[in-house]
């Protein structure tokens, strides 16, 4: 037990520690009382959990600095992250060819969207109400279909 552990408060830890260091489950309620941390031994009150919370942070906090490390290293690095190629521009992720192939299908997506409100603004709809109508002309047209095939199967 480190008596220097940072969630460590009582002065008789080992004392505790010693006499619940059984992690079965109590008879009368359905969680483990104490179960010991994995990383430091640590007896922890944190049931599903198998690390003390002090760990856990710590944990946590290492795998923020390893993301901003890897992110780093793709900001910092040559390579496209689509296509693999070494000439990925400096600063970016992507290569030109990839960013150019991804501009053209971002704005084809946002013409599709226009033209459809377009379509859907000179109709008299607002694009609220056309959603709403379409739906329900599908379920009809659902209907109306299961109700012809009903009508040939008989």
């Amino acid at each position: 037990m480190n008596p220097s552990h940072p969630m460590n408060t009582s002065s008789n830890s080992q004392d505790s520690g010693a006499a619940a260091s059984s992690s079965a489950i109590d008879s009368q309620t359905s969680y483990v009382a104490v179960r010991k941390c994995t990383q430091c031994g640590y007896f922890t009150a944190i049931y599903p959990i198998t690390i003390c919370q002090a760990c856990k942070e710590r944990g946590a906090e290492g795998k923020a600095n390893a993301d901003l490390a890897r992110y780093a290293e793709r900001k910092t690095g040559k390579t496209c992250v689509r296509c693999g190629k070494q000439d990925a521009v400096e600063g970016k992720v992507l290569c030109q060819a990839c960013a150019d192939l991804q501009t053209n299908k971002n704005l084809q997506q946002r013409e599709q969207r226009m033209a459809r409100y377009d379509q859907l603004k000179a109709e008299g709809f607002c694009q609220e109400c056309a959603e709403k109508t379409n739906r329900e002309v599908a379920q009809r047209m659902a209907k109306r279909k299961a109700a012809e095939e009903a009508e040939e199967a008989n």
